[in-house]
């Protein structure tokens, strides 16, 4: 009885921990030290950084994307990091959009290096606006570098672009299903139409501003690949095309439970690489060296 109670219990908190959203990656730019009294942008701004390698990371971070890098395109001097108020958080500035019209050059923010691996309904967020001399139109792009085809791929390609305002404003975007478990993503803001916010035939002034604030990308933990417990070692159980998979355990002994506690199989000295079919549409706990890890079939 007290190892159902305790199976139910880990289950229960396991399901709810999936039920939640977890930061994967947030610039909220709090690190910026000067603000919007203290002089016109770029002078009176925290100076732009002017290579790749200092380009900040996310000020919250998910453990595998400590490293990941908030970029811009463009003259570093264009650029800059400021407050709103002396308390507030920060957000990102840019200017020299234009005059060149967009079939000559592409402007972007730049967000390097996501890892999504172990989670799945993936959203990018973030809050815009310019002002009426700055481009209007972007669109959201993402690429998953590591895979054969690198090529920029846009959301929501029934209406690819979305226009800023010159107040603040959200948007949000679902990634589709192949961003989900990969080492690396990257996304970017790309600016869409060479015209000004508010002068749809006026080709944007490079002194128009754009600023971007809050950008966000959270996930869902995939059941599939998600362990309850966190390991340091290499063992791996998960969901494969139906089959319930491990891999790094080789030698152990395997116990696997459904959701009422009750034990549905146990397994001996399994192979470094091993499989086995159990009913399909259930969520079963699997015991591996005394380490519990949830797997949806």
């Amino acid at each position: 009885m007290k190892k159902i109670y305790f199976l139910c219990v880990i289950a229960f908190m396991f399901s709810a921990h999936l039920s939640a959203q977890t930061t994967l990656a947030l610039w909220d730019f709090r690190g910026a030290d000067n603000f919007v009294g203290q002089g016109t942008p770029p002078a009176g701004s925290e100076d732009w950084y002017t290579t790749f390698a200092a380009a900040p990371i996310p000020d919250v971070y998910s453990a595998k994307n400590d490293t990941s890098k908030f970029f811009t395109d463009g003259k570093a001097a264009n650029r800059a990091v400021r407050k709103a108020t002396a308390t507030g958080n920060g957000y990102a500035m840019s200017l020299g959009w234009g005059p060149n019209l967009i079939e000559k050059t592409h402007y972007f923010w730049y967000i390097h290096g996501i890892n999504t691996e172990g989670y799945t309904d993936l959203k990018f967020s973030f809050k815009v606006w310019s002002s009426n001399t700055g481009p209007r139109e972007f669109k959201v792009q993402y690429r998953r570098i590591l895979e054969t085809d690198t090529t920029w791929v846009s959301l929501r390609t029934d209406t690819a672009n979305f226009s800023f305002t010159s107040a603040k404003k959200s948007f949000s975007f679902d990634l589709p299903a192949e961003c989900n478990n990969k080492a690396r993503i990257d996304l970017r803001v790309l600016r869409a139409s060479s015209y000004q916010l508010t002068a749809p035939t006026t080709v944007v002034s490079g002194s128009g501003q754009s600023r971007i604030d809050d950008v966000l990308l959270v996930g869902t933990v995939d059941p599939g690949t998600a362990t309850i417990s966190h390991t340091s070692d290499n063992v791996k159980v998960f969901n494969a095309n139906g089959k319930l998979a491990f891999t790094g355990a080789a030698g152990s002994n395997v116990k696997v439970y459904n959701l009422t506690g009750a034990k549905v199989l146990e397994l001996q000295n399994i192979n470094e690489k091993e499989e086995t079919f159990l009913s399909l549409g259930q969520i079963y706990i699997v015991k591996v060296n005394n380490k519990a890890y949830k797997v949806q079939l």
